[in-house]
């Protein structure tokens, strides 16, 4: 029986083909009457491109004859075939969510077809806000879209388990629930013990605390684990052990010796180092998350370093997006991706790709120019995970365009980005002018 996102890929391919081919007029390798195989069929099997033949999300196309196969590994490797053989030999391009290019039907004719690859960062959301298609995300070959999750039947996304993908501290441990009981567990501020998100933290060097931290991770860890298996798909592989979202830090003499001693950093490193060393014993398959945001974003003190299965994410809060990264202006997060590169085995990167302040909000600037280096260069220092957070689509200018640059940077941080461009604006920028009976005597690269 075919898995669900196995047959959402077939569903996908038979209703793009129906549009772009002719009268069913398709060959390849010179013969007619074509077979494609999606996903797991035995003749995929007999070719030895079953899908546990694939890492995950790796995926291949590949005929033989008029037989043609897509498929890949992992719940999404045969989506990703199936989209890339669209976009790749049939020329449709998904420009954003209400907006595709599907060209007029002809006839098609393809030599043998022989390509396989995979995504470069393992985790590749774009945050944009809550009514963004997963299905476009699909199509784009991410595997977060913010909020707006991708269903089972495309693959799911390669998501955090609960509770969040970042400031944790309370949803874990609310103070609301154990503050009145157990106040030691917060932190001192100001003389008095708070937690909550915006106005406190935990004490990290409490030992209760430890304790009853590694508890409550189990029982996240479990029902990750429960609405997974209840949809069909793998358990999350990643967790993260992050501070709310506040500087209340725990003022307590312990704590502060810590700070003193290792740096904000190295002070919240070693309590996700020792949660991480705990449940890695138990949970081996899985990532543990660390931000290094406001006072963590430099590198720890006094020899701590992340372990392995700990993932360090920097978080970008201080780079002009409209310079390129090896830019002066830069000097700060580029130096902050190298330093941390000598502290962590696998970084993450927390972009931001907007202007936030109430007078600058959707403020244009050319960050377009610059999108594919950045990446590379993440990808160059270690970075396997990216997370942009790109919000108000209808305030940001060429939105579509640096959308478009980005999702192909976090497939391909190696890609072209000034071929990228002239792609964007020949499909969308020539063709909106001639569907509205204007005139260009332009070509794409000159736009």
């Amino acid at each position: 029986m075919a898995a669900m996102w196995e047959v959402t890929a077939a569903r996908e391919l038979t209703n793009y083909l129906d549009r772009v081919v002719l009268d069913g007029q398709i060959t390849v390798e010179g013969e007619g009457d074509v077979v494609f195989h999606v996903g797991d069929t035995d003749f995929a099997k007999e070719k030895g491109l079953a899908s546990s033949k694939f890492r995950n999300e790796e995926w291949g196309i590949r005929s033989f004859g008029k037989d043609v196969v897509l498929n890949g590994g992992g719940t999404r490797g045969c989506l990703y075939a199936v989209y890339h053989f669209l976009e790749d030999f049939c020329d449709i391009r998904w420009w954003y969510d209400d907006d595709e290019d599907v060209p007029p039907a002809k006839a098609l004719k393809f030599p043998q077809l022989k390509k396989r690859g995979k995504p470069h960062f393992f985790y590749r959301d774009i945050y944009r806000d809550r009514s963004t298609s997963p299905v476009f995300a699909m199509r784009c070959r991410l595997n977060g879209n913010g909020n707006s999750y991708i269903p089972p039947e495309y693959g799911g996304g390669e998501i955090y388990g609960p509770p969040d993908h970042a400031h944790t501290f309370e949803p874990i441990l609310p103070w609301a629930k154990h503050g009145k009981e157990h106040p030691e567990w917060f932190s001192i501020v100001g003389g008095r013990r708070i937690g909550g998100m915006g106005r406190g933290q935990l004490c990290l060097t409490n030992p209760e605390l430890k304790a009853v931290f590694l508890e409550l991770m189990e029982q996240q860890i479990a029902k990750g684990e429960a609405q997974a298996k209840a949809k069909g798909l793998p358990p999350p592989r990643l967790y993260a052990i992050a501070p709310n979202d506040n500087r209340c830090y725990c003022e307590c003499e312990a704590c502060q010796a810590e700070i003193k001693r290792y740096g904000h950093s190295g002070y919240h490193l070693r309590f996700s180092n020792f949660v991480a060393g705990e449940l890695g014993k138990r949970h081996p398959e899985l990532i543990f998350s660390f931000e290094a945001y406001h006072e963590s974003a430099a590198v720890p003190k006094g020899g701590v370093r992340a372990l392995d299965n700990v993932i360090v994410r920097i978080c970008n809060t201080r780079q002009n997006v409209a310079s390129g990264i090896f830019a002066p202006e830069n000097a700060l997060m580029h130096d902050q991706v190298a330093d941390w590169s000598k502290y962590a085995k696998i970084l993450s990167i927390w972009e931001y790709a907007v202007t936030y302040q109430a007078k600058t909000k959707g403020f244009p600037y050319p960050s377009e120019f610059y999108i594919p280096e950045r990446y590379r260069y993440y990808a160059e220092k270690g970075a396997v995970s990216v997370l942009i957070e790109h919000e108000f689509p209808d305030k940001s200018d060429f939105y579509d365009l640096k959308f478009f640059l980005e999702r192909h940077a976090l497939e391909d941080p190696f890609c072209d980005g000034e071929k990228l461009m002239a792609e964007f604006e020949g499909g969308v920028f020539l063709q909106y002018s001639v569907h509205r009976g204007y005139e260009l005597s332009l070509s794409p690269g000159e736009l």
